[in-house]
């Protein structure tokens, strides 16, 4: 029998990016997104690109701090799971980082996820307490009675029996200052969508995500008058990776991100879209009404909802 002759092995192809390596980012994601939002104070971070709401850096940064020493002094801290079920809004950046400034991580959650599948992510998360909007409060309700073990159920918005986070962010505590790892410490805990089998959480260190944030900086723009419409879902990982990328490139020049939940011709007139370069839109039109009185002093230092303006 003939013996077979040796196989010549294939030679390795290796694809080089053609930028430049990004180093790893040891910092916590809060910072790494917000770290430069003093600097950019007045100018537009988030913008509701139905209603025209808008978060300015500002208030992203003063919200995300004064919600998360809310959620520490009601218990939240590190090691702790928030599940965030939302449909994309100009508060849920707020959440995520709030709940991250409390070393806790986040497991967001398909706004259309069934009773049995938002049960089963609770449990399997290990998740303490929901955010959520009035809108899916039945289901998160009935999601957190089937899982057990939930300590409270908070509103984006506002429905009876459940607090608020723009009250939350009114209230008087002590910033949290838990020492977090970013190599270790877990800042969010996605899940796949289950396509070959039961969804399974991923879990992402602050470390994972701050650096493939720096690895996306190159490719997303980031000038001053740069808008980025944020039409994927942020509950999944394409959309929660896209709207900290705008962020953290925006930070460094005062760019800004508008935050849609379905994608038609309203939403991207809304921005007045000009495709460039991907996603990248061209200034804000004026939006109508946003919560809180709307001819506030400007010198005046807004709290809670009043943070959120035209």
């Amino acid at each position: 029998m003939a013996r077979k002759a040796p196989q010549t092995p294939h030679p390795a192809h290796v694809f080089h990016s053609a930028h430049p390596d990004v180093a790893p980012l040891e910092v916590p994601i809060h910072d790494a997104v917000l770290g430069g939002a003093a600097a950019h104070g007045a100018r537009p971070a988030l913008v509701d690109a139905l209603t025209g709401d808008t978060l300015d850096y500002a208030a992203l940064d003063h919200l995300s701090r004064r919600l998360a020493a809310a959620l520490a002094a009601s218990g939240l801290g590190k090691g702790d799971v928030l599940a965030l079920h939302s449909p994309n809004s100009i508060l849920f950046p707020v959440v995520f980082y709030a709940a991250s400034r409390c070393g806790a991580a986040v497991t967001t959650v398909h706004p259309l996820a069934t009773e049995a599948e938002f049960a089963r992510q609770l449990t399997d998360s290990r998740a303490s307490r929901i955010v959520t909007v009035a809108a899916l409060l039945d289901t998160a309700r009935a999601a957190a009675q089937r899982a057990g073990g939930l300590t409270e159920i908070l509103l984006c918005d506002r429905a009876d029996g459940h607090r608020s986070l723009l009250d939350l962010t009114t209230e008087d505590h002590p910033e949290p200052a838990p020492q977090i790892d970013p190599a270790t410490d877990l800042a969010a805990l996605p899940y796949s969508s289950g396509t070959t089998g039961a969804p399974k959480g991923v879990m992402l260190t602050h470390r994972s995500i701050a650096t493939n944030l720096a690895q996306l900086a190159p490719v997303m723009a980031n000038g001053p008058e740069d808008r980025v419409l944020a039409v994927l879902p942020f509950f999944h990982i394409y959309g929660s990776k896209g709207q900290p990328a705008a962020r953290r490139g925006a930070t460094s020049a005062g760019g800004g991100a508008c935050a849609a939940d379905r994608c038609d011709q309203a939403t991207s007139s809304s921005c007045r879209a000009v495709v460039v370069q991907g996603l990248r839109l061209g200034r804000r039109r004026s939006g109508r009404g946003a919560p809180g009185p709307s001819s506030r002093d400007r010198r005046s230092e807004p709290q809670g909802a009043d943070r959120i303006h035209r």
